[in-house]
């Protein structure tokens, strides 16, 4: 998978879960996020070491728990969010800003439609029947938060 659709995945998944909590700062995880990716986002995170199919080394670049922190970094340099800071792998105090808040509520049927996926699995709630719609849900809105970015007024 390419860096820029892990991006898009753990970039939809911080925007639900900060739009399920507004107006409320919250503590986000961003290895908890990543392992929420599906398995074909982790599929190049290794590759086999001088042929053997029993030696494989960890690439961090092509890697969800790679790229979550990156992400949601650039999320904040974006101006999209901010946090009070990184500490012990956990974001503090992260929320929206105003323009980040403004691009999510342009999607909040999306946003909310994810939102209650990520508290269904949070409750232990049928998680592989949760991952299949959470899937559907993060697509669509990844598809609407681009959209929405990169449409003018």
């Amino acid at each position: 998978m390419k860096n820029i659709e892990i991006y898009e995945e753990l970039s939809a998944l911080t925007m639900a879960k900060l739009y399920d909590q507004f107006p409320r700062s919250v503590d986000i995880d961003p290895m908890a996020l990543a392992i929420l990716l599906p398995d074909d986002l982790w599929s190049e995170s290794t590759e086999m070491v001088d042929g053997n199919p029993n030696h494989h080394q960890y690439i961090r670049g092509k890697s969800p728990a790679g790229l979550a922190v990156p992400t949601i970094k650039w999320l904040a340099s974006s101006g999209l969010i901010t946090y009070a800071r990184l500490h012990n792998g956990i974001f503090e105090e992260t929320a929206f800003t105003p323009k980040g808040f403004e691009l999510a509520s342009k999607n909040s049927s999306s946003m909310k439609r994810v939102a209650k996926y990520l508290s269904d699995l949070g409750k232990g709630v049928g998680k592989e029947l949760l991952m299949d719609g959470i899937k559907s849900a993060i697509k669509e809105l990844i598809q609407s938060i681009f959209m929405s970015a990169s449409s003018p007024g």
